[in-house]
């Protein structure tokens, strides 16, 4: 439920909140094989809502990087291969979209704040979390990508930024009150590789709800994405029937024959005759 936008940090922090155990995302980052980095979670409130904040420790600020040098990374970690596999897809759709907006190819493009580490490991980790879940479906709200502009490596942009507006493509997004980024780069290359829909709440069987935090502070509404897990009430297969009866008086009935044939050309299931005497 993207109602305030959506990045990496705020996508782990609603599955850590919701299902999955802090010490088995601590433990796939660290197939990474990335020095002095470390996970760290807190419970904090956001506009009095109580939600997780996970945060990327790590001693250097890795230059900007290229698509083949993340890949590297991802390929030499121990990572299961479905996870590598996923992570390079997206990786691979956010240099992409860099690449159209910059007029470059996707092997020359440099990826500055989605190749820092930060950005690594939360699309990484929300792969590792997608993948224990292991979800039927995926479906997002509409996402919120916020107004005004932001400040990046390329200056200042409006939002959203240029590779962002790229990556939803196709994606229903809306513009609410607050003037800034809400949608990151990260957050929308992630969302639009699992989701297969974007539509408002649906009928859904609730089984948990996490929510994750963002960095920002907003006056009057609170800066956290909301994670549902749950099931679609259309995964109960249930049937509906639909009984018609109507009193036929005073017909010849060798005529009942016809109308016999005609009702199972109309798709009905049964068809039968009651005699009535009075």
């Amino acid at each position: 439920d993207a109602f305030n936008g959506i990045s990496g940090d705020m996508i782990l922090g609603s599955f850590v909140d919701c299902f999955i155990p802090f010490g088995y995302l601590k433990k796939e980052i660290g197939k990474l094989n990335l020095k002095n980095v470390k996970l760290e979670k807190r419970t904090i409130k956001k506009s009095k809502i109580l939600a997780t904040k996970v945060n990327v420790l790590f001693g250097e600020v890795i230059k900007p990087s290229t698509l083949s040098s993340i890949k590297k990374i991802i390929i030499k970690s121990n990572l299961d291969r479905d996870i590598k596999k996923d992570s390079i897809e997206i990786f691979t759709n956010l240099a992409r979209a860099e690449a159209k907006v910059h007029g470059t190819s996707t092997n020359k493009v440099h990826l500055h704040e989605i190749g820092a580490v930060d950005a690594i490991v939360d699309i990484v980790g929300a792969v590792c979390c997608f993948y224990k879940i292991n979800p039927g479906t995926v479906l997002s709200s509409p996402i919120n990508v916020g107004s005004g502009t932001v400040k990046t490596a390329h200056g200042i942009l409006p939002v959203p930024a240029p590779a962002t507006a790229e990556l939803l493509k196709g994606v229903p997004i809306y513009s609410g009150d607050l003037n800034t980024e809400l949608c990151t780069p990260t957050g929308a290359a992630i969302i639009t590789h699992y989701a297969k829909g974007y539509t408002k709440l649906p009928n859904l069987i609730v089984d948990k709800i996490g929510y994750g935090a963002g960095e920002k502070e907003f006056e009057n509404t609170p800066n956290i994405l909301r994670l549902f897990l749950g099931h679609l009430e259309d995964d109960f297969k249930h049937e509906e029937i639909v009984v018609v009866q109507t009193n036929i008086d005073d017909m010849n009935p060798e005529i009942y024959s016809e109308v016999y044939e005609k009702l199972f050309k109309l798709k009905a299931l049964d068809v039968y005759l009651t005699p009535v005497h009075m």
